[in-house]
């Protein structure tokens, strides 16, 4: 890796994509359309990001660790459209775990954990985050907001409330703005109420009560 992909990989680390993406804005070897495709993921140009990631994991063909990160990548944004990637995320976790890349490894089991939420099954999505070991602000802050989506689902408040506390404190340490923007936007819907008790008279009957849902 040259210094300009290590700086690129760093600053993402650090949540600054806008200075990953200085460092690679101007190459089209494998390695800068790798990570402008990330980049370009974060930035919200997902079907940019996903022609530069599917050129990069053509252009890794042979080297199988790449390649593997690549596909993480490529599964994240299908998450993000909110479609079941068929991308084997356990094969490219284990690959990369092997080859002593933890932070990638983590990286492809929140993505499958993001994945289980999507279809119900929170126990998986419950082991895979228990797999998830790294030292990257943003990765742990985005695993505890899986575990926040988790907690939701198993209707523990308390649970879900600490987990958002914990991302926004994890994500103070990075640049990350538009991790932090959805961190607020979680913390917002979380706080809001989800209904409101209606009480009315009804003549000689007393009161009758409805709970109506906040719209």
């Amino acid at each position: 890796m040259d210094s300009g992909i290590a700086a690129a990989a760093r600053a993402l680390e650090e949540g600054d994509v806008l200075r990953a993406l200085d460092h690679v804005a101007r190459r089209n070897d494998a390695h800068a359309l790798a990570m402008r495709g990330v980049v370009m993921a974060q930035l919200g140009e997902l079907e940019t990001a996903r022609k530069l990631l599917l050129r990069a994991k053509r252009s890794f063909a042979k080297d199988i660790n790449q390649a593997s990160r690549c596909a993480i990548a490529l599964a994240e944004i299908e998450i993000a459209e909110r479609r079941l990637t068929r991308i084997d995320l356990r094969r490219a976790a284990s690959i990369l775990e092997r080859r002593g890349d933890e932070q990638n490894a983590s990286w492809a089991r929140i993505v499958s954990a993001r994945r289980s939420i999507m279809v119900g099954d929170v126990d998986a999505a419950e082991r895979l985050l228990q797999q998830v070991h790294g030292r990257s602000a943003v990765l742990l802050a985005v695993a505890a907001l899986a575990e926040h989506e988790i907690a939701l689902r198993r209707l523990d408040a308390e649970r879900a409330k600490q987990a958002l506390i914990r991302a926004k404190r994890q994500a103070a340490q990075t640049r990350a703005t538009s991790l932090e923007a959805e961190i607020d936007e979680s913390m917002h819907l979380f706080e809001r109420p989800v209904a409101r008790i209606n009480i009315r008279f009804s003549g000689n009957q007393g009161l009758s009560l409805a709970v109506l849902p906040v719209k």
